[in-house]
């Protein structure tokens, strides 16, 4: 395969990158500064300005990760760009920023579990919130990096401050600041949170949810 990036491209996308930690905001935090720095490599390869609105819209979504490693990201997600795989870039860009937000000063995984024991935030299972009551996403007790996958995609991140909007015999529909996002309960099961008013705090993932993952990791 014959790849378009030229030394010119790479060199503009440097520059850009100056002023990453300038665009951070208090809402999704990297977002905006990920996709500025990309701007020059999606504007080549979309051809035009509806599919680079459409690539926009598609990426502006939760991202943070070390500022100082982003540029690892920035170069894998190039590649994809130009080879138009952006399935693939939208998962490898949710599962490195955790993996790389840990190197340095991180006191969690990726999944929300405390390195050292004793930060462990008490929580109850998504499941067990009643309609209407605000929460944080505290921790995925579900180690398995494909249900690490899938809660991305699904939009949620730890963290995350919502309101359950509905709840029904398959699935809880949350509100976080304007983006919907629903969850079979199944997976719920396996979700800490802490909510305002609060259930019974316990354990959120029962034995029968620990399934191995596909992968080489998790559990």
């Amino acid at each position: 395969m014959v790849y378009n990036v030229t030394l010119k491209d790479f060199f503009i996308v440097y520059l850009r990158s100056f002023l990453y930690q300038n665009l951070i905001n208090d809402k999704y935090f990297q977002n905006f500064a990920f996709l500025y720095v990309l701007y020059p490599i999606v504007k080549k390869f979309k051809r035009n300005r509806e599919a680079v609105k459409v690539f926009f819209l598609d990426n502006f979504e939760y991202f943070n990760t070390n500022p100082y490693l982003v540029s690892f990201i920035h170069g894998v997600a190039i590649r994809l760009i130009e080879e138009k795989n952006e399935v693939k870039l939208k998962k490898f860009k949710f599962n490195m920023m955790g993996s790389l937000a840990a190197v340095g000063d991180a006191k969690r995984c990726p999944h929300g579990h405390p390195f050292v024991e004793v930060d462990r935030e008490p929580g109850a299972p998504l499941n067990d919130v009643e309609v209407g009551a605000k929460l944080t996403v505290l921790r995925f007790e579900n180690e398995a990096e494909d249900m690490l996958s899938h809660l991305f995609e699904a939009g949620l991140a730890v963290g995350l401050e919502g309101r359950i909007v509905s709840t029904n015999d398959k699935e809880i529909v949350i509100d976080f600041d304007g983006k919907t996002c629903r969850v079979g309960h199944d997976v719920a099961s396996t979700i800490s949170v802490k909510a305002d008013p609060s259930p019974p705090i316990r354990t959120a993932l029962p034995p029968e949810h620990l399934e191995l993952s596909k992968g080489r990791y998790g559990r």
